[in-house]
């Protein structure tokens, strides 16, 4: 099964493992989730190639609230490409702040009032988190 991320809101992953088949919702991080802030604290930043690391969160609100086990996955070959991906960003946003490229939806960019920047707070989130993946499976915690 293959679905837009649009189409995975908590009542339509329900509808599906209320139907029966099996699916992995795949996503990237934008913000150090809690379940991680563990390794976070011991390891910080670190991961070796292909590492994986396990937990299990609640995913949507109310009736549609499911405990779902969550796969965090960290590739060196991401890393890198996600690393290239934000030093094009960070280009970006410095020629915003310089008057040099209109604003449009770039990342990075901080606007206190009528000036602009970088947000170098939320550089160093993307760069902490870079390689990461996380997937989520159908099946119960373990």
């Amino acid at each position: 099964m293959v679905a837009d991320a649009g189409m995975l809101s908590a009542a339509n992953l329900n509808t599906l493992e209320k139907a029966g088949p099996r699916f992995i919702v795949s996503s990237r991080i934008t913000k150090a989730p809690y379940d991680l802030a563990e390794h976070f604290q011991t390891c910080g930043t670190y991961f070796t190639d292909g590492q994986t690391l396990e937990s299990a969160r609640v995913m949507g609100t109310g009736r549609n609230a499911r405990t779902r086990r969550v796969v965090y996955q960290y590739l060196f070959e991401r890393h890198q490409r996600d690393q290239r991906a934000i030093n094009a960003q960070i280009t970006r946003a410095e020629k915003v702040a310089d008057g040099s490229r209109p604003l449009k939806k770039d990342r990075f960019v901080r606007l206190d009032g009528a000036a602009k920047g970088v947000d170098w707070g939320l550089v160093q989130r993307a760069r902490d988190l870079a390689g990461l993946k996380a997937t989520s499976p159908t099946s119960a915690p373990r």
